[in-house]
C-alpha cells in the first residue's frame, strides 16, 4: 500500500523512498532506473514484467513529464497487460484501489 506521496519522496507500507521505485505484485519495491530518465523505454520495463502482472500503473511524475514510449505500450498489449499511465499522484490512488485484487505492477517516477 502506498501510504504518501509528495514530490521527490513515496512511503510505501510506511518505508520512504526518494528514488523512482518500482513496486511488484509480490509488494517487494526495488529501485527503478531508466536508460533516459524522462522517458520509459521497453528495455526500462522488460524485467520488471517477469513479475508476470495483470496491470501495470506506470506514474509519470508529478506533472507528467516523462514519456512512456509507443514501444512500451504495444509490450503491454501484446502480452495482454491492462496499462495505466497517469501523473504520479493521480497513479497512488489507483494503485491503492487494485493491488489487492489483482497482480499489479506499478513504476512511479516520484518527481517532475
Amino acid at each position: 500500500m502506498i501510504n504518501e506521496y509528495k514530490f521527490g519522496e513515496m512511503v510505501v507500507n510506511h518505508r520512504r523512498f526518494t528514488s523512482d521505485i518500482a513496486i511488484m505484485p509480490n509488494g517487494r519495491v526495488t529501485v527503478w532506473r531508466r536508460i533516459n530518465g524522462h522517458e520509459v523505454v521497453p528495455d526500462d520495463i522488460t524485467h520488471l514484467l517477469r513479475s508476470g502482472p495483470d496491470i501495470l500503473i506506470i506514474g509519470t511524475g508529478e506533472n507528467g513529464l516523462m514519456k512512456v514510449s509507443d514501444e512500451v505500450k504495444a509490450l503491454a498489449r501484446t502480452r495482454g497487460i491492462e496499462l495505466i499511465i497517469e501523473t504520479t499522484g493521480m497513479t497512488v490512488d489507483i494503485y491503492n484501489d487494485v493491488h489487492e485484487s489483482a497482480q499489479v505492477l506499478g513504476a512511479f517516477h516520484l518527481t517532475c
